[in-house]
């Protein structure tokens, strides 16, 4: 049927955001490296793929060849990246929020997991923990099992804001307790989580418009002190 005079239709289905791939001119925005030498390297950046490096060779002379198993996935740009431990973990830009695990030494994708909640904009892995921060202001937070794929630690999201998560940061408390911090800019809230009995420890929040570049500029930076400090 032809569609009713003066209206507006949807172009693309399901809402879908339409993609788009300049692989000889794409703009690498994210690098991520392992924390031992030499490096495992990936990066990704405005073309919906992503390319990663193995070293070869002696310590003295070390090459990096690529790995071509790691490339496009679905065609969505990867908005996070992040390798600890062996693993490479990479969130997208999707409106489902999906990030892909490899196996740095076999380079074969072992596990995808869905946050559901729009794309990845920050993660953060430990040797056992990965904690995963979206669009929508919920932050995941999956355990490594050994010999197994990675579980949810909580049995439903944390909701943190409204707005996109900045940052997520894992580290360890005095006591030797694996905390979380998760800053959004909606409220400027900054939010502390304990991993071993899952509960909210301190939330800290300041009203702030959103807009407001020096006021978010600053917030971030804290929570990025508060999780340097807890890493220390």
């Amino acid at each position: 049927p032809r569609p009713t005079p003066n209206t507006m239709e949807t172009f693309f289905e399901d809402h879908a955001i339409p993609r788009y791939w300049q692989p000889g001119a794409a703009s690498v925005t994210i690098v991520a490296t392992s924390g031992t030498w030499p490096p495992v390297v990936a990066v990704a950046g405005y073309a919906p793929g992503i390319r990663a490096w193995k070293p070869s060779g002696t310590r003295g002379k070390v090459e990096f060849l690529p790995v071509h198993s790691v490339a496009e996935t679905d065609g969505y740009r990867f908005s996070a990246l992040t390798i600890e431990g062996g693993l490479l973990a990479a969130g997208d830009a999707s409106p489902q929020g999906k990030v892909s695990l490899w196996d740095t030494d076999s380079w074969q994708r072992t596990q995808t997991l869905v946050t559901g909640h729009g794309p990845v904009t920050s993660m953060d892995m430990s040797e056992t923990t990965l904690a995963v921060g979206t669009a929508k202001g919920t932050c995941h937070v999956y355990r490594r099992v050994p010999g197994a794929e990675m579980k949810p630690v909580f049995q439903s999201h944390l909701t943190v804001d409204s707005f996109p998560l900045l940052c997520v940061g894992l580290g360890v408390a005095g006591d030797d307790s694996e905390l979380l911090v998760a800053h959004a800019r909606g409220l400027n809230a900054l939010s502390v989580w304990r991993l071993s009995d899952k509960r909210l420890v301190q939330r800290m929040a300041r009203p702030t418009p959103a807009n407001d570049v020096t006021e978010v500029a600053t917030a971030n930076l804290r929570a990025m002190y508060v999780r340097g400090s807890l890493m220390a």
